[in-house]
């Protein structure tokens, strides 16, 4: 047991060979047993083999008196018993783990009746061990699932596991509460089972973000699939499809899955002469710059369609781009409605400067703001000259006023004007003008020489 020979045991002392930590405490056991009150004793201690290893011991000492009654010696019943205490240290300390862990441990018999119960199951559960041992593990399930209990005891009495089952039970006080569920058996020396470990870990947090995550998408889906604009979303180089909205296949005359099978097809539709530009501005959003660009496109059925682009990198919390989101709007519309506007405005441009009436356009405070060539030309003023002058600077003092006081009097009445006048030319001619129009035209005038 110890390693030592007889004789070297006899020829030592006991004190030899017990553990340095129990030498006290078996000295004082020593002392009163030997003053003869007792005559057994049944101590544990530890004593230390010759190669050094501990060795747990159950000792039973008897008192052996002589005739007269007084002690005469000892006999020593020693019992290794080193394996036994091994494995209850093992099992305290698995006792502490499962005592210590957040997790909700319950032990149960084969018919589901509590017989251990952990700090984590009145943690998550809200009773405590004495409410819930000697009852069924049942008080825990909502009354909509009366089969879940009878259908796991019968899997686990055929020695099968039952791996994060995703669930809910119903706490003391009623509220609900979502677990992730692992039963396993519980075997004898024979095999057989004898009862249920049941570990349940809550998981409302996670539900509860897989909810709003999912509630989230549906609003991105709902706004993505119902704007006109197409959004779209990428990853970074070598660059794929993550999302690109219906609106695609409106605005580019090609499938969804089309530009998810070749994720660069949406470059065939560039108009050749934007193309360059289009390839190098899609380079740059893939290196993570912002982008806000113009292009044309043609679509299969041979529409051009001109496409303002925005793009936007999305970078996690180190810097690392880990996508690129972006926008792509039809402005056709917009884009020929100002080729039109540009259009109409230089008609109109040309017909003020060939209009063989002289024009003037000034302000509220009668600055001029234009002027066509044949008034440069008559009144001798240029452009720019005549562009620092207000109009009552081509007239005499008291046309001034009388200007000043019909065109009040005319906006007054809402009723058409026609003002002669006399203008002042550069060189000092005198030109006689009428300015026409009904008030609503103020502050422009025609002046027709006459």
């Amino acid at each position: 047991m110890l390693g030592y020979s007889a004789q070297e045991l006899l020829e030592g002392a006991w004190q030899q060979i017990t553990h340095p930590d129990d030498l006290e405490r078996s000295r004082q056991i020593t002392i009163e047993f030997g003053k003869g009150v007792d005559t057994t004793l049944e101590l544990k201690k530890r004593y230390l083999h010759k190669q050094g290893k501990v060795v747990w011991v159950h000792l039973k000492i008897s008192l052996v008196k002589d005739g007269l009654g007084k002690p005469s010696h000892y006999i020593t019943h020693i019992e290794d018993i080193t394996q036994r205490k091994r494995a209850d240290e093992a099992q305290a300390f698995l006792a502490s783990l499962v005592e210590s862990s957040q997790d909700a441990i319950v032990g149960m018999n084969p018919e589901g009746v509590v017989m251990s119960w952990n700090r984590g199951a009145t943690a998550l559960y809200g009773y405590s061990s004495e409410e819930m041992i000697g009852k069924s593990v049942a008080t825990l399930i909502p009354s909509d699932r009366p089969v879940q209990l009878p259908q796991f005891l019968e899997k686990i009495r055929r020695g099968e596991n039952i791996s994060t089952y995703e669930t809910y039970r119903i706490r003391k006080d009623g509220t609900r509460v979502d677990v992730s569920l692992s039963l396993s058996p519980v075997f004898d020396q024979a095999r057989q089972s004898t009862g249920v470990v049941s570990i349940a870990r809550d998981i409302t947090r996670r539900k509860q973000a897989e909810q709003a995550l999912l509630t989230s998408e549906e609003k991105f889906r709902q706004l993505a699939e119902n704007i006109s604009e197409v959004f779209w979303m990428v990853s970074p180089p070598p660059a794929g499809i993550l999302y690109v909205s219906p609106a695609y296949e409106h605005v580019w005359g090609r499938s969804c899955e089309s530009l998810h099978r070749d994720p660069k097809s949406w470059a065939k539709s560039i108009h050749p002469d934007d193309a360059q530009k289009a390839l190098e501005t899609n380079q740059k959003q893939l290196q993570g710059e912002k982008i806000d660009s113009i292009s044309r496109i043609r679509t299969p059925d041979g529409q051009e369609k001109w496409i303002w682009g925005r793009a936007f990198p999305v970078r996690d919390a180190s810097g690392q781009l880990t996508r690129i989101v972006g926008l792509a709007e039809d402005i056709s519309a917009r884009k020929f409605a100002e080729e039109r506007l540009r259009a109409s405005e230089e008609r109109c441009r040309e017909l003020f400067e060939n209009a063989s009436d002289l024009v003037y356009t000034f302000d509220l405070d009668l600055r001029i703001t234009s002027l066509n060539r044949l008034a440069e030309q008559t009144i001798g003023y240029s452009r720019d000259e005549a562009l620092q002058m207000d109009l009552c600077q081509l007239l005499e003092p008291q046309q001034r006023e009388r200007l000043e006081r019909e065109l009040a009097e005319s906006v007054a009445l809402d009723a058409p004007t026609k003002i002669e006048l006399d203008i002042c030319a550069k060189d000092g001619r005198r030109l006689t003008a009428v300015a026409p129009g009904p008030p609503w035209l103020y502050p422009a005038f025609a002046f027709v020489p006459v």
